[in-house]
């Protein structure tokens, strides 16, 4: 009984001692291949927060107007929110930041046409 006891348990620190020298060959880090590039693509899923990143709050919010009658001037998170849970259409096919989103990559919003822009135009008389 003794001998096999021995037996058993040399054959099992054996086998632990394998398996443990083993995990460092084994490892993800050895796998991967360092030479080539990685590329990370990042969607994001609200849209008009690119619109937001790119001309600040403000603008954004100011142009939100155009679409919207739920601005919150306080947060641009909430007015996302907001532009994203009401339909900009009848039929029920756009939502008013999918709208502001279109408009503004086709060149139709305060953000990218200067002709949208609110100009002052009060009259000066003098004589």
């Amino acid at each position: 009984m003794k001998k096999y006891l021995v037996k058993t348990t040399s054959a099992f620190i054996i086998i632990l001692t394998l398996i443990i020298s083993a995990i460092p060959f084994a490892s993800a880090a050895t796998v991967l291949d360092e030479t080539r590039k990685v590329s990370v693509t990042l969607n994001c899923s609200k849209p008009g927060y690119g619109i937001y990143k790119k001309h600040g709050r403000e603008s954004f919010l100011d142009a939100a107007e155009y679409y919207s009658c739920h601005v919150n001037p306080n947060s641009v998170e909430k007015t996302i929110d907001e532009m994203e849970s009401r339909w900009y259409d009848r039929s029920h096919t756009l939502t008013e930041a999918e709208k502001m989103v279109e408009d503004y990559n086709n060149g139709n919003t305060i953000l990218n046409n200067d002709c949208f822009a609110f100009v002052d135009a009060g009259q000066s008389f003098g004589m």
